[in-house]
């Protein structure tokens, strides 16, 4: 039973328990600042998709924050995009070959610039907007290479999210794993992770 704007139970004795929806901080916009924290009433059915949904706003203004991001302005998401480090990448990929009896790759500054060409790129397939494959971009960069393989991630998640996805993935994985490859190049743009693997 709800009384001005308080929340009435009758308890099993008969007595009045009072109990207020709780108080959650909110998203709000404050003078101007669409960013700024305030305080609001929540319903109590909403409290643990808005409380989960508060954690993700504040994890990404935090990081927004610290990334100095351009502040978002009321209706926009604030977006932190995945920069990882190519070398971390290398590392983990390596890592997998050695326990699959491979030697560990080595970068190849030519296989790395067509790694680079291809993450600068918008598509998500391993046809270029161009048109070009990926034998056509190693040639382009200058490489020289008998066998090839291209492994391509985006999105959201660190350097161990993607490579543990192309290891859970048979093709990918595959690539990984082919001792016969010897050289790489492994580029980031934004969300896009691209790796090349020649022998």
């Amino acid at each position: 039973m709800r009384v001005g704007g308080v929340r009435r139970r009758i308890g099993r004795d008969g007595g009045d328990r009072r109990r207020r929806s709780p108080r959650l901080p909110l998203l709000v916009e404050k003078e101007g600042n669409p960013m700024a924290f305030g305080s609001g009433r929540v319903r109590r059915g909403c409290t643990a998709v808005c409380a989960s949904s508060l954690l993700v706003l504040g994890g990404a203004v935090g990081a927004g924050a610290a990334a100095a991001a351009e502040p978002a302005t009321v209706g926009t998401r604030a977006a932190v995009p995945l920069q990882a480090d190519p070398n971390k990448v290398l590392q983990l990929v390596n890592e997998a070959r050695t326990a699959a009896g491979c030697q560990p790759l080595t970068v190849d500054p030519k296989v790395q610039a067509a790694a680079q060409e291809y993450a600068n790129d918008t598509t998500t397939s391993h046809t270029g907007t161009d048109g070009s494959s990926i034998p056509d971009r190693l040639k382009k960069a200058g490489a020289t290479f008998n066998g090839y393989a291209e492994n391509i991630a985006w999105g959201s998640g660190d350097e161990k999210v993607h490579v543990d996805g192309w290891l859970n993935s048979a093709g990918h994985a595959g690539n990984i794993k082919n001792c016969s490859f010897t050289k790489t190049g492994v580029a980031v743009n934004g969300d896009r992770i691209v790796q090349v693997f020649t022998s």
